[in-house]
């Protein structure tokens, strides 16, 4: 993602965004957060985007005793300052 920054590999990006932002990949902290790291500017604001419509919960999930993923990748992004 550090070389891609032409308008010409945006379809690609879109593609890896997609992966990453699957239901089994978001609980994959540490790498998301490098991705995030990798990107620039106007490509982070477009994940983040589309992360936090990924990332939208209800009350009942916020108050579960259960772990959850989205809320985890929260947490996280808050704590290193994403």
């Amino acid at each position: 993602m550090r070389i891609c920054k032409d308008e010409k590999y945006r379809i690609m990006k879109e593609f890896i965004f997609k992966i990453f932002l699957s239901k089994n990949n978001i609980s994959n902290v540490k790498i998301i957060i490098e991705l995030i790291d990798s990107l620039d500017q106007a490509d982070k604001e477009t994940f983040f985007k589309e992360l936090m419509k990924k990332c939208k919960f209800k009350k009942e999930e916020f108050y579960s005793t259960e772990e959850n993923n989205k809320i985890n990748l929260l947490c996280e992004l808050y704590k290193e300052k994403k």
